[in-house]
């Protein structure tokens, strides 16, 4: 974890950036609270989307006790008939962040949970994921880093932005009771699941820019822009299909 978070401030040092602000989606997230924690002056700000206070088999089973009892039947239904076709595609080793693994986790991840494969193929264009990356990140990496060390030590302002939706990480519940930075925020997306930012961009934009102009935060973000056209572009798609 260590390194990686030294990565990501070599990056900081090479774009010559003097006022940046870190977005982590899900739990990458977790990588820009740990790059928050080493107080570079050049870090103004911590955006969060969906993240979840850490990865491991207790937050899973978190997640997966919320799903049950909160969770329609609908839901249900559809999210075991996408797990046991994912069974039957599965590649070895495939990991989390594949195409197939997240349609097989769509009734946990969006408010409409009856979204075709072909609009996550679509979603997925140009996007090729490492799954020894992804898998050594989630299997190894994150089941053994306690995010809750050094947490006070962030003085910038974090903003966590989560649907009641997202039945996969809970941020939303799982935060209320971790440890916070000092100035946290959090912003409640409404049903939305775990993409706000392609459910809802118009509201996460705005609150993002209420937020860091209130706090005269210097910041030249463009958060939901391609994703809002990259949805828009394979819902499009679909429809001409049909």
């Amino acid at each position: 974890m260590t390194e990686i978070v030294d990565d990501i401030i070599e990056v900081i040092s090479q774009l010559s950036l003097s006022h940046c602000i870190i977005t982590g989606f899900s739990c990458f997230g977790i990588l820009a609270l740990e790059v928050a924690k080493r107080q570079d002056p050049r870090v103004k700000g911590v955006v969060l989307v969906s993240t979840p206070p850490g990865w491991s088999a207790e937050i899973v089973a978190a997640g997966q006790s919320h799903f049950d009892q909160q969770a329609s039947i609908e839901r249900k239904s559809n999210d075991a008939q996408r797990k046991e076709h994912f069974l039957k595609i599965k590649k070895p080793n495939e990991s989390i962040g594949s195409v197939n693994a997240y349609a097989a986790d769509a009734a946990r991840y969006w408010k409409d949970f009856t979204l075709s494969h072909d609009f996550f193929e679509l979603l997925w264009q140009d996007i090729h994921v490492d799954d020894r990356i992804i898998n050594h990140f989630f299997s190894t990496l994150l089941p053994a880093h306690d995010l809750a060390i050094d947490l006070n030590k962030i003085t910038v302002p974090v903003v966590l932005f989560s649907g009641q939706l997202d039945y996969d990480s809970i941020p939303l519940i799982l935060w209320k009771s971790f440890p916070k930075p000092p100035n946290f925020i959090f912003v409640d997306c409404g049903e939305t699941g775990h993409w706000p930012q392609l459910e809802n961009p118009i509201f996460l934009r705005r609150h993002l820019n209420i937020g860091y102009r209130n706090r005269d935060f210097y910041h030249d973000l463009i958060f939901s822009e391609d994703f809002e056209y990259k949805k828009r572009y394979c819902l499009t798609s679909l429809h001409e299909r049909e």
